[in-house]
């Protein structure tokens, strides 16, 4: 099988610490492989995404591991906080643009971003705009073939960043039951 366009394979071990036994929640999961990687140590997984030509792969994975849910919709201007599972850790790793609005759609919780590492600095920015613990993890992933990601080729020597933001007292969307109290 060809390798798909996604993040490093390593990134669910990488983040094994942080979802052991939680929920996870990957927006944008591609062809679904990462969702096997986290399906091994948390407790239940969600997948969404947009791409139809995926959603073949996405039903094989879903019928075959009990502990993971896809949704078949993604990421648009009109996103509301409802269309994302509630989840412990939220990972994507769209584009800058997209990755900021959801930093700040997500209201609290756990958000993990890969980059390719001369990105560091953006990801920093980011997540210092929110309250919170943040973690980077730095590496050089396994894998010896080319992979894209953001309109770059990279190879299994390029350094890559995974950002780890616990948000907390965000300035996110307003939570359902914030609105319903509000009424």
């Amino acid at each position: 099988m060809e390798r798909p366009q996604r993040s490093p394979i390593e990134i669910p071990d990488l983040l094994s610490e942080h979802i052991k036994d939680k929920v996870v929640c990957e927006i944008g999961c591609g062809e679904g492989d990462l969702l096997i990687g986290f399906a091994k140590h948390a407790k239940k997984v969600y997948g969404l995404e947009i791409q139809s030509s995926y959603y073949d792969k996405l039903r094989r994975i879903e019928e075959s591991y009990n502990n993971i849910k896809i949704f078949y919709r993604g990421v648009s201007p009109n996103i509301e906080l409802q269309d994302i599972p509630e989840a412990d850790l939220y990972y994507f790793w769209i584009d800058p643009d997209w990755d900021s609005y959801l930093i700040k759609k997500i209201r609290e919780g756990k958000m993990a971003i890969q980059k390719a590492s001369f990105n560091k600095g953006w990801i920093e920015q980011e997540f210092n705009k929110y309250q919170g613990k943040k973690e980077y993890i730095d590496f050089v992933p396994i894998e010896d073939t080319k992979f894209n990601i953001h309109g770059g080729t990279y190879n299994e020597k390029t350094p890559l960043v995974l950002g780890i933001l616990e948000k907390r007292n965000g300035r996110g969307h307003e939570s359902i039951l914030e609105r319903y109290n509000r009424v």
